[in-house]
């Protein structure tokens, strides 16, 4: 993945220094690759491991909060006061609940810009701005500013290589 360098490294001075540099990099990024790639293996096997561990208490779980839900929903009357039964190992019943559907977002926010109701900012469109300043359309605060950048690319399948090597 491309990299941008914002510091030019004036102490290179040659092109061979350039390139044992740029190796240098490359050699690094690399091996940052192939340790990720190996952490990301570990990960995969814990939690495979993990999932084939915890399947029978996950079906047992799922089953008991159906029932659960279920006799709670059959019974209301018996969580009116307390909503809530008490036991050694927590609490459950029924509890009020809301919820705020946005079914109009346009309008939404129209509303909440005109009455300053929970709208701190409203966000640029920044594609576009960029857009209209390079055709040359002046927009206050924004500017075109041109120029050149270093930046640096490791191969692909070096990294891809050292991904599968992990």
């Amino acid at each position: 993945m491309p990299t941008t360098l914002k510091d030019l490294r004036r102490e290179i001075d040659t092109v061979k220094r350039a390139d044992d540099c740029f190796a240098q990099i490359a050699r690094a990024e690399i091996e940052i690759a192939k340790k990720k790639a190996q952490a990301e293996a570990k990960i995969a096997t814990i939690k495979k491991n993990l999932d084939e561990q915890t399947a029978e208490l996950v079906q047992g779980l799922e089953k008991n909060q159906k029932a659960l839900s279920s006799f709670v929903g059959r019974n209301p009357a018996l969580f009116q006061k307390p909503r809530k039964r008490k036991t050694p190992w927590g609490r459950y019943g029924l509890q009020k609940a809301s919820r705020v559907e946005i079914y109009d977002p346009e309008a939404a926010l129209e509303y909440s810009i005109k009455h300053v109701l929970g709208c701190t900012k409203t966000v640029l469109d920044l594609p576009a701005a960029r857009k209209l300043v390079k055709d040359g359309t002046h927009i206050a605060g924004c500017e075109l500013a041109e120029g050149d950048i270093a930046h640096y690319t490791v191969a692909k399948a070096l990294l891809d290589e050292a991904k599968e090597e992990a």
